[in-house]
């Protein structure tokens, strides 16, 4: 991938949406609710899956940049990793994930969980 491209991906995946955080900041109230979308990939141990380094690297990032928002901003900033979206069972995860995300505290800032809503890394 040509370093431009690298840098455009990066902007758009990452500064981009944190940029938006910061305009938003005095906007955002104790309740707001502020999400990522995860993947496996980022933990890492899988060779097979490191020819997607670069996808994985933007991900890490992000699940950063949003712990660090939960420390330091109002609001409840959370990470999701949807594990899988079999097609067969797209309308049974959408309503999952809109369980766990609507039952979402401001304890809860910081943390990723799988779309079943246990706890992630």
């Amino acid at each position: 991938m040509p370093i431009d491209a690298w840098n455009r991906s990066m902007w758009v995946d990452c500064q981009l949406p944190y940029c938006l955080v910061k305009h938003l900041s005095l906007s955002i109230t104790d309740d707001t609710k502020i999400g990522w979308m995860m993947t496996g990939l980022i933990v890492g141990n899988n060779p097979e899956y490191f020819k997607h380094a670069g996808y994985a690297s933007h991900k890490a990032t992000n699940l950063h940049i949003m712990r660090g928002f939960s420390q330091n901003h109002n609001g409840i900033f959370f990470a999701l990793n949807p594990m899988w979206f079999p097609i067969e069972d797209y309308v049974k995860d959408s309503v999952q994930i809109h369980k766990v995300i609507s039952g979402l505290k401001k304890s809860d800032s910081g943390k990723s969980f799988n779309k079943d809503g246990t706890e992630w890394i």
